[in-house]
């Protein structure tokens, strides 16, 4: 048996992109993992450095940051959320990193001014899945508002990952037995971007063709249409010993597998 991992591809950036509606962030929001790497592209804007030369911290440091950006934060609230990760930075800092970001990632006010709008207005916010939170007795303040964009993001990567993966793979486990005494495969907790399926390695690729043709849809945010796309990972543990930004060929898919079951990677 081996592991199988699928994995949504930056999918709370992407989805924020989307909510912007504006044409040059749906084309980043819309590349392929293998043309583009949001974060390392995000790391060189941010520290002024080549995308060749960005630190593997740099790259960690510049991903929180937009993580804090797209959510309204400021440099004080990511230099405390980065002190709990070992990492320190001052919340001048922050600041310019958030800056540097949202001057160049403009059309994000529209996702913030969107929240804004429900909470305040409407006294609730929905997900695009129907997943409605209240805040009838809530105090409205920025913080309140970093929790609403938090709640959207983290709720719609969610539902997709619930709707599109979780329940379509557990019914097909379910309903397609390998043999006799085995299941084409079992599935494990999901986490919040990712499904983890334990399956013979002849399985792999049947199992990994399926997942990304039932995650891979388009779906509409705010009047513009993304497909979040999915990336895969085989190994012998959670740290995958192979991991594949495009689902390749079956052939190359399952010899990669079958290297993994006879400890050969």
């Amino acid at each position: 048996m081996i592991f199988l991992q699928a994995d949504m591809s930056q999918i709370e950036s992407r989805i924020a992109l989307a909510y912007t509606g504006d044409a040059a962030m749906l084309a980043i929001a819309r590349s392929r993992p293998d043309e583009y790497d949001q974060h390392t592209r995000n790391a060189s804007l941010i520290f002024n450095v080549p995308e060749a030369d960005v630190t593997k911290d740099q790259r960690y440091i510049g991903k929180k940051a937009v993580h804090a950006a797209q959510r309204g934060a400021r440099g004080k609230k990511l230099s405390e959320e980065m002190l709990k990760d070992g990492y320190v930075i001052t919340p001048a800092e922050g600041d310019r990193y958030i800056d540097i970001y949202m001057a160049r990632h403009q059309p994000l006010e529209r996702l913030l001014q969107h929240v804004k709008r429900e909470v305040v207005g409407r006294r609730a916010l929905a997900n695009t899945w129907g997943r409605v939170i209240r805040y009838d007795s809530a105090v409205i303040n920025d913080e309140l508002f970093r929790e609403a964009v938090s709640f959207l993001l983290q709720s719609e990567a969610s539902d997709l990952l619930l709707q599109w993966g979780l329940l379509p793979l557990w019914d097909f486990l379910r309903r397609y037995p390998a043999g006799i005494d085995e299941r084409l495969g079992w599935m494990h907790i999901p986490v919040h971007d990712s499904l983890l399926v334990s399956c013979p390695p002849y399985n792999a690729y049947h199992i990994a063709d399926f997942l990304r043709q039932s995650l891979e849809r388009p779906r509409v945010y705010l009047g513009s249409e993304l497909t979040v796309p999915v990336t895969f990972g085989l190994g012998r543990n959670w740290a995958m010993q192979h991991e594949f930004k495009r689902l390749p060929s079956r052939e190359e898919f399952t010899e990669a597998a079958l290297e993994i079951a006879n400890g050969k990677a």
